[in-house]
């Protein structure tokens, strides 16, 4: 006989708020304010075993009512509630019958089912002995880079983590006149990203995630991260920003972007610092690069001391 009596139902966003602000443990892509923000409809899910929350899950659709995953979003999955069993028979069981049951439900009410795991999350077991309709979910290893022990980073003296070529190239923006400035605009803001992305033959792509990108904006100005800006002392003119949205205590760096100047004097140490003394000031404990799955993407962010985890992008169609 079961031992769980697992119930799933819809809840609305006040809900799963509630719940999201009382879990141990969540990506900051899962918060219901950050994600209605980001994503065309959101539909809210809620397990619980024997009447006690277990997890909120959340379904994204786009105009076309097909399931997705929402521009500039990473681990947005299952946020799990409640204590843990300290027995590791019981956390197995447990998160068979819930996962097994939520799975199941989206599995009936979606085409497709969409879904990332946090970095770290040590047992999949859980997704992929699911089946349904003879198909098990399929997962892809996926990387990120953090910095953990933020406290580290209070002022200029903490370059001193940064590997060689990154510590002379701080100095030479200190030397260069690089500063952080007290503000950036929306349309400076959007011209950046534009001018980056064309930068890399991706025009199309940045004009697609102008709406997303305008949403953002926002939601750091609202209180749900921070934007710094830098430039050179002569002019004030942005030229590089970076947009970081912070949640259950992590930094997450979503968007950088800059123009062809500040990426010719190599002076992006100068704003990486401060975006880590930034996030240490703002009681972060890691600051999240958000993917490190490219050779030379990923060797800039460790160049900065940053270690790499691994999550999974998990689906079932």
């Amino acid at each position: 006989m079961n031992q769980f009596n697992v119930n799933v139902e819809r809840i609305d966003p006040d809900t799963a708020l509630s719940l999201w602000q009382d879990a141990d443990e969540a990506s900051v892509f899962t918060h219901p304010t950050i994600l209605s923000a980001l994503c065309h409809k959101v539909h809210w899910w809620l397990a619980t075993e024997a009447g006690i929350p277990a997890c909120i899950w959340p379904v994204c659709l786009d105009p076309n009512n097909q399931v997705c995953r929402p521009n500039f979003t990473y681990y947005l999955g299952p946020v799990q509630l409640g204590n843990q069993d300290p027995s590791p028979k019981g956390r197995l069981l447990k998160a068979v019958e819930v996962q097994h049951k939520l799975l199941d439900v989206l599995a009936d009410t979606y085409d497709e089912v969409l879904w990332s795991t946090l970095p770290g999350e040590p047992d999949l077991r859980p997704w992929l002995w699911f089946e349904k309709q003879g198909r098990h979910p399929i997962a892809q290893p996926r990387h990120t880079a953090w910095i953990e022990d933020l406290n580290r980073f209070t002022n200029h003296d903490s370059a001193i983590h940064f590997d060689r070529t990154r510590r002379k190239q701080y100095r030479r923006a200190l030397k260069g006149g690089a500063v952080l400035l007290p503000e950036i605009t929306l349309d400076r803001v959007k011209e950046l990203y534009y001018q980056t992305l064309a930068n890399n033959n991706a025009s199309d792509k940045a004009l697609r995630r102008m709406e997303s990108l305008e949403s953002l904006y926002e939601l750091v100005q609202s209180g749900h991260g921070f934007l710094l800006a830098c430039g050179f002392e002569q002019d004030m003119l942005p030229r590089a920003f970076n947009l970081v949205l912070i949640g259950k205590a992590r930094a997450n760096a979503v968007i950088a972007a800059s123009d062809p100047v500040w990426r010719s004097q190599e002076f992006n140490p100068f704003l990486q610092l401060n975006l880590l003394i930034r996030s240490n000031a703002e009681k972060a404990s890691l600051y999240d690069f958000n993917g490190a799955n490219s050779y030379l993407l990923s060797s800039d962010k460790h160049s900065y001391g940053a270690e790499v985890k691994m999550y999974f992008d998990l689906y079932w169609r």
